[in-house]
């Protein structure tokens, strides 16, 4: 059987820099026509992206793709606030209303959210919204490469004419990660699953010039630079800014002199979150799960630390920029032990 390896199985070998300071350094990237100045994007949770979180990103230079689980008129409200965020949508039956509406009211950047984009449903909507020109599509999710072939190759019908590129042109990237989540239970509950960094290493070897956004199980700033080390473009990240200032939801004060002030965050298919979503059902079991996380203040505070992260990173292997970086970094497996090594006192 193959190896599957995830963040804490690998470390990024240092080489020679010329890099002078680190403030030198460009962690710009793209997605479609937008330059970012750095590759985050929040995670399109209903306790981490609404409005608020999307124009705070817009403002520090990240990407934000706000939630869809909401009315479609809570949607048409959310993007008017945020008209540069990335809006989500689904394949369930609403979903199309939910698309129609908010392109009616100017939205051309969207979202598809499904927990395994590789279906025929999937297939079905993005060729149907590749029909119009001026819309750009992110899909996701993706386990790994086996499930993104098939995909595409069901997209395109294993032919490339003019207009099976044209599914393909629409497409900005591609979202990749199942079951990594810090609520997310679906390997537990289901078994199934690949490491979103061994995933993002199988498919850059095929799909080397597609844009790839890694999702799931970044634990700090050195998980973000080993999986753009292995080839993603950008990462989405959600449990980082759990309990920031700019998530949606109530801040709590649980009694007792001991606790904190906390906020909820909630796995999207999560008991909580099905229930809120109208989804509890006897064929459905949850696969993730809800909890309380400490407030911890602005989310620029958060992404200054995360970037920062990745400037020592850069400069660790002597890359000036992201085109560098992937091209200089290079990952090698580690021991257990190199891992608690690395450690602060051996955590």
């Amino acid at each position: 059987m193959k190896k599957l390896l995830s963040y804490d199985d690998v470390l990024i070998i240092p080489k020679f820099s010329s890099i002078e300071s680190r403030k030198d350094v460009d962690l710009s990237t793209f997605l479609g026509r937008d330059k970012l100045i750095f590759p985050i994007m929040t995670a399109n949770m209903d306790t981490i992206t609404g409005s608020r979180m999307a124009n705070e990103m817009a403002r520090l230079g990240g990407a934000a793709a706000i939630h869809r689980f909401m009315s479609v008129e809570a949607s048409i409200e959310e993007f008017k606030k945020a008209p540069g965020a990335w809006m989500s949508i689904g394949v369930g039956k609403d979903e199309e209303a939910r698309y129609v509406a908010l392109k009616a009211v100017g939205c051309s950047r969207f979202l598809i959210d499904v927990a395994h984009a590789a279906n025929a449903k999937v297939v079905t909507l993005v060729q149907r919204l590749c029909s119009t020109e001026d819309i750009s599509l992110v899909v996701g999710n993706f386990a790994g490469l086996d499930d993104l072939d098939y995909f595409v190759m069901r997209l395109t019908n294993n032919v490339h004419t003019n207009d099976s590129i044209q599914h393909l042109a629409q497409i900005k990237a591609f979202k990749i990660g199942v079951g990594s989540g810090a609520n997310c239970s679906t390997r537990v509950i289901t078994g199934c699953g690949i490491p979103t960094l061994q995933a993002i290493l199988d498919i850059r070897e095929k799909y080397f010039d597609f844009p790839l956004i890694a999702d799931g199980g970044i634990k700090n700033s050195g998980d973000i630079a080993k999986v753009l080390a292995a080839g993603a473009n950008m990462v989405m990240i959600g449990s980082l800014l759990a309990g920031t200032d700019e998530t949606p939801g109530a801040v709590i004060h649980p009694e007792g002199e001991k606790s904190c002030p906390s906020k909820r965050y909630s796995g999207s298919a999560s008991l909580e979150a099905y229930m809120s979503q109208g989804k509890v059902a006897a064929h459905r079991t949850p696969e993730g799960i809800s909890r309380l996380v400490p407030c911890k203040g602005p989310v620029e505070d958060v992404i200054n630390n995360l970037t920062a992260g990745l400037r020592s990173a850069f400069s660790y292997v002597g890359a000036q920029d992201l085109q560098n970086f992937k091209r200089r970094a290079k990952l090698a497996e580690a021991s257990p032990s190199s891992h608690v090594e690395g450690t602060p006192f051996g955590k």
